[in-house]
């Protein structure tokens, strides 16, 4: 799907519609959005939360209090969703991974325990992942994880594990059966799994490919991505270890072990995909829980095991990452990146402390960081953007809510590249009463965004919504010419206009200022010929004159 029209205008609409009906808005955003893409989802979750708040007011199990809170709890979020909608929004995206076809690869993991014990329920997992170290998150590397690497995989994904034989397994699924795989993070599919029978027996890891078909309105399997089929005996776990040697290669890391679905196991050197390296953990997990005194496992279970050797011929930066990482705690990144920021080999360990940190903290602050230190070629850029939008969002409805000068001021400062301070002036001249001094410090915060960061549609924006100001000069003082050039036809405009509209020679004046400083020679020539038609103004032709000379003379120069 294409827009018909310009994206500014089109958001436009839809927050003028939410403002009056949010049912329409939500609607009207699914029915714009590409079917199962992320934000098309979240308008769905959205419509959801409206029905189940409709749902709980008219049973009475909430007060009107509570409903509303929760109309403007949807409301808000509506509103930070349309105005971080993109281009790209509209249209479904291809991902470009280097492939000449388009074509997206990843890899896929299962853990199945090679030794199972008769009648006793085992968890068993499947997971998909685009990004490398995102597959090896929260789970321990050990003889029953098997790794397929540079495996095609698709936005939909379905995972089965099925017992070949029909009556030796009992396999029971924990998770949905179709799951979004996205760019970060990981897609994981849980089962448990009951051997009713002894002896060698199958299981089968199944993972296909789903595709949109509009015309049929669902997902149905393109193609298997993976068909692996895996021995498994029935002789308990423990007996084997209580007989056999254990090898010994790394460090016992226990990832993820807050989940209860692994037990420990110790890393094997005849394991083709064992790693004594802990891979990095990734944002776009599930809520990362929290992880205190894991660093001092860790070290235990290198003393424990006799890797020590491995410990100590690992980096530092390594180490403290993974102690970082695991302790996952605000205070741990910052010390991180403060400490390693200068070294070349750590920076991607140190991009994502300072993105995780912001991450705990969500402060503006924070998020700002990582985009001063990652401008232009960070990995997590996309979603760094994306919260400060959100952030600068709730800014606006919470000053268009309660107005004041100093706040529209503090808002610039933390938002200097926004271009959004005409709505929020919109949202003002809706209200009664306004003040003058609340109009004037709205004028001034227009101002000190332009010499934060000017820009062509900031200058548009001040010469429409302020064409009568008398401060037009000293917008345009220290603003690049190649940004002048951009909006010299609207410059040109408002000036003549307000030299038009003049009713003095002294009012004439105040604008020769903007005129000389900003004004193209055509601009100059209309202004003279306006006053030179105007009896009450022809005090000022001189002046007008005086400015035309002094432009011509710097031109010559």
């Amino acid at each position: 799907m294409s827009l018909s029209r310009p994206l500014s205008e089109l958001k436009k609409e839809l927050k003028d519609l939410l403002i009056e009906d949010l049912p329409a808005a939500l609607q009207a955003l699914r029915d714009l959005l590409p079917e199962h893409q992320e934000k098309y989802n979240t308008v769905v979750v959205m419509q959801g939360q409206l029905k189940d708040a409709n749902k709980a007011y008219f049973r009475n199990t909430i007060d009107t209090d509570d409903f509303q809170q929760r109309l403007d709890t949807i409301r808000a979020n509506c509103m930070d969703l349309i105005s971080a909608l993109g281009e790209s929004d509209f249209a479904d995206p291809i991902e470009n991974t280097g492939e000449p076809d388009g074509t997206k690869y990843g890899s896929v993991l299962y853990r199945i325990p090679r030794q199972m014990p008769l009648l006793k329920p085992v968890i068993c997992i499947i997971r998909v992942a685009v990004e490398d170290d995102a597959i090896f998150q929260d789970v321990v590397l050990d003889q029953n994880v098997t790794v397929k690497e540079r495996v095609e995989v698709s936005d939909m994904m379905t995972a089965e594990l099925l017992d070949p034989a029909d009556g030796v397994f009992t396999v029971k699924s924990l998770s949905a059966a179709g799951q979004l795989v996205r760019a970060t993070g990981y897609t994981q599919w849980i089962f448990s799994v009951t051997p009713g029978m002894t002896g060698q027996h199958q299981l089968l890891v199944k993972i296909s490919m789903m595709e949109f078909l509009p015309d049929l309105g669902k997902y149905v399997p393109k193609e298997v991505s993976v068909l692996e089929t895996v021995t498994v005996g029935s002789e308990s776990t423990q007996q084997e270890d209580n007989g056999g040697e254990i090898k010994r290669s790394g460090p016992v890391l226990k990832l993820g072990a807050d989940t209860g679905y692994f037990e420990a196991d110790v890393l094997k050197t005849d394991s083709e995909y064992a790693s004594p390296t802990p891979p990095s953990p990734l944002i776009d997990e599930p809520a990362r829980k929290s992880t205190r005194g894991r660093a001092a496992a860790i070290v235990m279970a290198l003393l424990l095991t006799g890797s020590t050797a491995v410990w100590a011929l690992t980096p530092e930066y390594t180490r403290d990452w993974w102690i970082a990482s695991l302790r996952d705690e605000a205070d741990g990144y910052t010390a991180y990146a403060g400490k390693y920021r200068k070294v070349p080999d750590a920076a991607s360990n140190v991009e994502k402390a300072l993105f995780y940190k912001a991450v705990k903290t969500d402060n503006l602050s924070d998020w700002r960081l990582y985009e001063a230190e990652f401008a232009g070629n960070g990995r997590f850029k996309a979603q760094v953007i994306d919260r400060i939008m959100q952030i600068e969002s709730r800014r606006l409805i919470s000053l268009a809510q309660a107005p004041a000068a100093s706040g529209f001021i503090s808002f610039v400062k933390d938002f200097p590249e926004s271009e959004r301070l005409p709505e929020l002036r919109d949202s003002i001249a809706r209200q009664k009463n306004t003040s003058d001094s609340l109009v004037q410090g709205l004028e001034d915060a227009y101002l000190l965004s332009l010499r934060l960061k000017p820009s062509s549609a900031k200058i548009s924006a001040y010469l429409r919504d302020y064409p009568a100001g008398d401060k037009l000069a000293i917008v345009l003082e220290d603003i690049p010419k190649d940004t002048l050039k951009q909006v010299q036809t609207s410059i040109d405009h408002a000036i003549v206009k307000q030299i038009s509209e003049a009713r003095t020679p002294a009012e004439v004046r105040k604008s020769i200022l903007a005129l000389e400083a900003a004004g193209s020679p055509e601009a100059i020539q209309q202004a003279e010929t306006v006053v030179s038609e105007k009896r009450n103004l022809k005090p000022a032709l001189s002046d007008i004159r005086a400015a035309k000379e002094r432009a011509r003379t710097r031109k010559g120069e």
